[in-house]
């Protein structure tokens, strides 16, 4: 990893931590500002001047507390949404979340893909390095996916082999 990298992850760290105070903190201003109604009505503050001061203070700390939480919340997503990448980039892709199966036939159709009679979807592409590269999608339920992925992958090398 070079240098620039690295104070570019740097940079990121200071970015989300500074995100993780302004949220914190946001948190412990909106409790303060909750904690100072809830002492006025308990204290009885009965003058009208004392009652603005008690709404005016929360007020603030609650405005104050939005803001900060407002301004931490895009760092804060952008940084659970590259540890999810990063967490999945390491795994082996078994299964598309989210995506019902009727979606998923559609964008296989859309990019090429044919159905064949094994259930498999095919397409066949260009390749600078090779003649051609298949791929063949397959979308099954198991509960068992290492036995499934075993049992497709001896399949495959059997119909290719």
């Amino acid at each position: 990893m070079n240098d620039m990298e690295q104070l570019e992850q740097e940079s990121e760290k200071v970015t989300i931590r500074k995100a993780k105070r302004k949220m914190a903190l946001g948190g412990i201003l909106m409790a303060l500002g909750l904690v100072i109604l809830i002492a006025a009505g308990i204290l009885g503050v009965q003058t009208p001047g004392k009652v603005i001061a008690a709404v005016a203070a929360t007020l603030v700390c609650l405005v104050v507390a939005v803001a900060l939480m407002v301004q931490a919340m895009p760092d804060l997503a952008v940084s659970d949404i590259q540890k999810i990448e990063q967490k999945y980039s390491e795994q082996e892709l078994t299964q598309l979340h989210g995506m019902k199966k009727n979606e998923a036939v559609q964008a296989l159709r859309s990019h090429g893909f044919e159905a064949d009679d094994s259930g498999y979807y095919h397409t066949k592409e260009f390749s600078v390095l090779k003649d051609s590269v298949s791929y063949y999608v397959k979308m099954l339920d198991s509960s068992n996916m290492e036995k499934t992925i075993r049992n497709e992958y001896n399949y495959l090398d059997q119909l290719l082999g």
